[in-house]
């Protein structure tokens, strides 16, 4: 062989070379940014679950019956009965 016919095979096993190099740099590129939107994706579903946690307790503080009483109290001007002004409820009677 002489040096001649080896170049076109020297310049393609580089140009092979340099191109495979190329597609291994644009996968991790691609790899990189898929990692990054999985990242913030994590991070949007951690601030969406405490944000539930929140209302769920929201939710059962105005369930509360402490609170219900409260603010019957304060927005109607409600009361819990006292001594006789509890009235028992007789199922239909009269």
């Amino acid at each position: 062989m002489s040096r001649h016919s080896s170049s076109p095979r020297i310049a393609l096993a580089i140009a092979v070379f340099l191109g495979s190099l190329t597609l291994v740099a644009w996968r991790q590129g691609q790899a990189y940014t898929v990692m990054s939107d999985v990242d913030s994706l994590r991070a949007e579903i951690s601030l969406e679950r405490a944000e539930r946690a929140e209302l769920r307790q929201r939710i059962q503080r105005f369930e509360s019956r402490a609170w219900v009483t409260e603010q019957a109290a304060e927005r109607l001007g409600m009361h819990l009965p006292e001594g006789d002004e509890v009235r028992p409820l007789l199922g239909g009677q009269q």
